[in-house]
């Protein structure tokens, strides 16, 4: 699959971390990878549909467990997505300490 000059190929674990709020980002996206046993480092047009598919249904899990994730929307403008009140949330301590 030829690459524009002007994009870079984007890996699975950057496209994937924009389901999450800033301030969750890194951690929930490291778990989505975990628990899926697909690498971060694979492009997303790599991905077989099993594995998307695995990555869905961890994302429906989270959604399930962590109150307000399904509601967030990253492609709101920037006051929208409500990142401040992520922020404050006791969510948030208790997905980092986890």
């Amino acid at each position: 699959m030829p690459q524009s000059i002007h994009t870079a190929p984007k890996l699975s674990f950057n496209v994937n971390s924009r389901l999450f709020p800033e301030a969750l980002r890194e951690k929930l996206t490291e778990q989505v990878f975990r628990r899926t046993f697909i690498n971060p480092q694979t492009r997303p047009f790599d991905l077989s549909m099993e594995e998307f598919s695995d990555i869905a249904s961890v994302y429906w899990d989270m959604c399930q467990q962590y109150e307000g994730l399904y509601e967030y929307n990253c492609r709101a403008p920037l006051k929208e997505r409500m990142e401040i009140e992520w922020n404050d949330k006791v969510l948030t301590h208790q997905i980092l300490a986890g």
